[in-house]
């Protein structure tokens, strides 16, 4: 509901509230948009959950590529595959769990 004499065009017009005393303006709501925080906090891993990431990303790499020298056993088919991924799941955790 607009306030009596206001026009509705404008960036800041007011309007009332169902009890009709409290202003909202565009531009307050606009800021409350703005401002608003995700529900989900985000952490940095730790070194070692990092260096745990890394190192299995790497064992997948070479057990696909193979490098001179170093043969990586295969006890499960797609492994690479399944290393990877660990990798990637070891990672997302200790970003969303806290003190990890």
């Amino acid at each position: 509901m607009w306030k009596d004499g206001e026009k509705s065009d404008g960036a800041n017009a007011s309007l009332l509230t169902e009890d009709g005393n409290t202003p909202f303006t565009r531009a307050a709501a606009l800021s409350s948009l703005i401002s608003w925080r995700p529900p989900m906090r985000l952490n940095p891993p730790s070194i070692f959950i990092f260096v745990v990431s890394v190192l299995l990303a790497a064992v997948a790499l070479v057990s696909k590529f193979g490098a001179i020298g170093i043969n990586v056993p295969r006890y499960l088919p797609h492994q690479e595959y399944w290393l990877a991924m660990t990798a990637y799941l070891v990672l997302m955790v200790g970003v969303i769990a806290r003190g990890l």
